[in-house]
This record gives structure tokens, sequence and C-alpha cells, in this order.
């Protein structure tokens, strides 16, 4: 009867400990499920990550209670990426026994690729020793990793009654674990307290340039400029210039892509128009839309037509006169032999009254025209008052057109399409990072079937041909800048440069580039959308575009086509006209002479008498 009461008791205080035990995890397990219930009350989720090694034996995460969301639960081993499975965050939960556990962490930021920014709690088990370089450990890891919301849970395994400290990680300016009593997850990423940001300068019009102000001092007026430092002062970041100015002039778009994917540029100045199934896709983080863009080619404006092709212009009037003179002419003719015929009287006809009718001549050029001839027949009347209503129409029409186009001088015809861009196989002046857009939209044959005749050139390189208002080729540009250049020549009193509708290759989307799983993604993705919700985007990028307008100095423009008075050899079709109708003048005045002569010359007359 004493073994068995010895046997009860030894049963009854190992039922004691387990049951001690077993409610210590519950507090833990408890004190967690609260938290994730409020965090979902108040962000909801769309799924709970819980990750624990494949032999790790002190982790209870196993007996956490069900959540109304689905819980995915995989161990060190299993990748499997979050972003593109589930449509909302997630909540993540760790469970950190030993030092080799910190694996999971790895595995952890694998999982959520492209969204460091989840909330990530950590439940940490371990002996007070351990305790603090295991959460140096963490602290390392979630600094590498650029996890911005993370909590740490440390319960100590040897002691359940002692209570459990809570930690959470403040990320800025430099990685680090901070004891608190509340919890909750904070945007961590709304200030980061003077954190440094590398960026490089870009100095290409319209994004960034630099520029000397009214006080002397040279900063940059760009619109981009404006909105990096804006939101460098919003959210407490210290900006930092990789490199001098000279030394960014030979840098390529694929210069700047690498540097950002090694991590030695933080913030875009100069936003890309690269698709999202570009090669970068893994290897750089895409911020929020800067603005919508359209590809399209800017083409030489047509000249000024000289006086002489102005004239030369005006030969459809010269083919109406002709006509009418003719026609009039013939008319007269008929009508004039019908008159006679009714009168009874010879009407002598002659084809040099076709060629020579000075009755038509004056009805063609609205001249008086005697009316002593055609008093007596209604049908020549009718017909001198249809010359005189012709004369006069043809009159207002020429000279309001001829007044105009001297006036204000025609250009020739510009090009209006591809079909004529190729056509006249003036060579396009292309950058590689538009370059690389259109070949991946359009297509790689485009540029070999559209645009054959392309040259490559550097950024800087190109805007300076740009803004020099150089013609002498075509250029693929955004509609961005289009609005520049065409402010740029209203400033300048010149226009050398036109687009057309039939010039228009692509609509894109402007983003920035930033490193994979950037910390300074969330809030420029936040800031943008504010900046464009409340129009200070477009009130920048106008302010910026009036500065960037006077920094150009007038004396890089290429001026091709100024004006000038009229001279001389601007008249020269006059005096050649004028010469030429001197000339047929003469030979008919020499004809008639001839004819004249020839009809006085005696006849040989032969007369027969007949008895």
């Amino acid at each position: 009867m004493l073994a068995l009461t010895e046997s009860h008791r030894g049963v009854l205080l190992l039922l004691s400990t387990s049951l001690v035990c077993a409610l210590a995890y519950s507090e833990s397990e408890k004190f967690i499920a609260d938290i994730i219930r409020n965090e979902l009350r108040e962000r909801p989720a769309s799924t709970l990550l819980v990750l624990k090694r494949q032999r790790q034996l002190n982790c209870t995460l196993k007996i956490l209670r069900p959540f109304e969301i689905p819980t995915l639960r995989k161990d060190e081993w299993t990748t499997f990426p979050i972003k593109y499975s589930f449509k909302s965050d997630v909540i993540s939960v760790v469970c950190i026994t030993e030092l080799a556990d910190v694996i999971l962490l790895s595995a952890l930021a694998k999982d959520l690729h492209h969204m460091r920014e989840s909330r990530i709690l950590i439940w940490l088990q371990t002996e007070p020793a351990n305790a603090k370089a295991l959460l140096e450990t963490i602290r390392e890891q979630a600094g590498s990793y650029n996890f911005l919301r993370l909590m740490v849970l440390h319960s100590n395994i040897l002691n359940d009654e002692e209570p459990s400290m809570l930690y959470r990680l403040q990320p800025f300016p430099s990685p680090s674990l901070v004891r608190t009593t509340h919890a909750i997850f904070v945007d961590t990423w709304r200030n980061f307290m003077g954190k440094s940001a590398v960026i490089l300068a870009d100095s290409l019009a319209p994004y960034s340039l630099l520029a000397t102000d009214h006080t002397g001092k040279q900063k940059f007026h760009g619109f981009k400029d404006r909105i990096i430092s804006e939101f460098a002062k919003k959210y407490n970041v210290t900006l930092k210039l990789k490199m001098p100015l000279s030394a960014i002039k030979n840098l390529t778009v694929t210069d700047v892509f690498r540097m950002t994917m090694k991590g030695e540029l933080d913030l875009p100045i100069r936003n890309f128009a690269m698709p999202p199934r570009s090669p970068y896709n893994s290897q750089v983080e895409y911020s929020s839309i800067f603005q919508l863009e359209s590809v399209f080619i800017v083409v030489p404006c047509g000249k000024e037509m000289s006086l002489s092709d102005v004239c030369t212009g005006l030969k459809t009037y010269s083919t109406i006169v002709l006509i009418a003179y003719f026609t009039f002419a013939v008319l007269e003719t008929l009508f004039m032999a019908a008159f006679y015929r009714i009168i009874r009287r010879r009407y002598r006809f002659s084809f040099g009254n076709l060629l020579i009718n000075m009755c038509a001549f004056r009805g063609v050029l609205g001249l008086p025209i005697p009316m002593a001839r055609y008093r007596n027949s209604l049908s020549l009347q009718q017909l001198v008052m249809m010359m005189s209503m012709f004369s006069f129409i043809l009159s207002c029409f020429f000279g309001a057109n001829l007044s105009t186009l001297l006036i204000k001088m025609p250009h020739y015809k510009r090009i209006e399409n591809f079909a004529e861009l190729r056509a006249s196989k003036l060579p396009v002046n292309v950058d590689e990072n538009t370059y690389n857009y259109v070949k991946w939209a359009m297509g790689g044959e485009f540029y070999e079937n559209v645009m054959p005749n392309i040259q490559i050139m550097p950024s800087r390189q190109r805007e300076e041909q740009i803004f020099s208002l150089n013609t002498s080729c075509a250029y693929q540009i955004s509609k961005k800048m289009w609005n520049v250049l065409q402010m740029y020549q209203q400033r300048s009193e010149l226009k050398l440069m036109c687009t057309s509708p039939g010039l228009v290759i692509s609509h894109m989307a402007a983003v920035g580039y930033l490193l994979n799983n950037s910390v300074y993604k969330m809030a420029l993705n936040e800031y943008l959308d504010q900046t464009h919700s409340l129009g200070l985007y477009k009130h920048w990028y106008d302010s910026g575009n009036q500065k960037i307008m006077w920094s150009f100095p007038k004396t890089n423009l290429v001026d091709n086509q100024s004006h000038r008075p009229l001279n001389m050899d601007d008249l020269r079709w006059l005096w050649q006209l004028m010469g030429f109708c001197y000339v047929v003048a003469g030979v008919v005045f020499a004809i008639e002479v001839i004819a004249a002569r020839w009809l006085k010359k005696p006849v040989n007359r032969v007369i027969i008498i007949r008895n």
C-alpha cells in the first residue's frame, strides 16, 4: 500500500511538472497569439508564416492555436516566395532556441524577397547566458537582410516563472534591438534618423541639372533633384554624392544599373523606362511610377521657302488663267460667228483670234472691256459678264494667297511618318535606355524594319545636340523632354524641331530603380504617391523647367534659319520673267515684219486671152 502511494506520488509529480511546463509554454504562446491577433485587427494579412528547424525539439510552435487565416509551416530547407503567391501582407513567426537556428532568418529572407517590410516576430527561447550573443546575431542578420519591422520575444527556457522580454528592431541609422513594453509593429521607414543615402547626380535635363541661380551659386534645378531633396527632408535622410560631376559625364545607363545592383547607389535621381521583364528584374527593386511617358521621334521642321519657290507654288493659278483664256477665246469666237450668221453678214475666221484674243485677255485679268463691239448681242454681253465675275473671284483668291505667302513665309513639308523618315535616310539619335525599352516593347526587328538608320549615343552628348537645336538628324525623345524642348524653342524664338502623330513609337511607365529589398522602397513609394495626389509633382516639374530654360545660353544654338530682308537675288525670277516676255515679244514682232514683207512681194500673173 505504501509502495502504491509512492508510485502515485511519482506519477503526480511528473504530471505536475509537465503541467507547469505546459502552462509556461501556453503563456508565451498566448502572448504571441495576442500580438498576432492585434496585428490582424490593425492591418489584415493573408498568411501566417511559421518557421522552425526540422530537428528543433525545444520549440513548441506546433501547438499554436490556429487563426482565421491560413498558416504556412516550413523549415530552413524549403523556399517559398510569398510575393508571387499571395496578394497581401504576411506575418512571420520564427522560433530560435540556439545559434544554429539563425539559419532560419536566411530562409525567411528568401521567402520575403521584395517584401522585407513585412511583420516578423522571433520567439527566442534560450538561457540568459546565451541571450546576448543570440540577440546580437539576430541584430546583424536583420540589418544585412534589411528587415524593417521585427520584434524579438525572449523567454528563459530554464526558468518558466521569469517574465518574457520584448525587443523591437530599430533599423536606423544603424540596426539595434531596443527593449520595449509595447507589443506593436512600428513603420520604422517613416523616419530614417539621419541615415546616409548615396545618390548619383545625373545633370541630365530636364530631370537633373546643375545651374547657377540669381545669387551666383550653383544648385541642382531639375525636378527630380527637387523630388529627392524634399524626400530627404521629410524622411530625415542625409544625401551623399557618389562622385563629383566631372566624373559622371562618361557614365552610361549600364554603369548606373551596375552600381545600383552592387549597392553603391541608394536613391534614384533619374527614372528609367525598362520593362518588368527586363534582365534586371531579379536584381533591382522597382519604385512607384514616376510618370507616364510617350516615346516618339522629333524631326527637323520644314525650312522656310524662298521667294522664288513661293511664286513657283502659285503656278496653279497660271494653269487656271491659261485654261480660262483659251476657253473664253473659243467662246468669244463662236458667239461672234453665230451673231454674224444671224445678221447675215460674213465673218472672217482666223486662228490668230484663238491665240491672241484681247477680249479674253482683258476678261481673265479683270481689265476693262470695251462694250461697243458687243452692244448689239445679248449673248456676247452675257459672256462679258461671266468673264468679269471669273476675273473678280480669281483676283481675290490670288491676291489673298499672295499676301499670305509674302507676309508669313510657308515652309517645306516636314517628315510626318516612318515611311517618309526611312525614305529621307535621316539619321536618328537614340539613347541606350530608350533603345533597350523599344526593342523589348516593339520587338527586336523594330529598328531594322522601321528605323534602320539609328545612332546610339551617350545621353549627355545627345542632350547637348538636342538643346543646340542641331537639325542634321532626328531624335528619339520622351514627352517630358519634348515639353522642355518646346519651351526652349519659344524662348529662343526659333522653331527648328517638330513632331507628328505618325512618329509616335510607344507609351511607357517611367519608374525608379533601387537596390534589391532596399530600405527606402516603402518610403519612396509612399512619397511619390503623395506628390502626385497633391499636385506637387507637376508644380516642381513646371518650376524646374522654367529654371532650366534660363540656364541654357543662346550662344549654343545652331541658328540655321536666321531671318533676312529681301534683296536683288530674291527678285531674280522677276527679271528672268520680264526678259523672257521681251524675248517672246521680239520674236513675234520679227515674225510679223517678215510676214508683212512676204505678203507685199509682186506676184507673176499669167494673162490668157481667148478669142
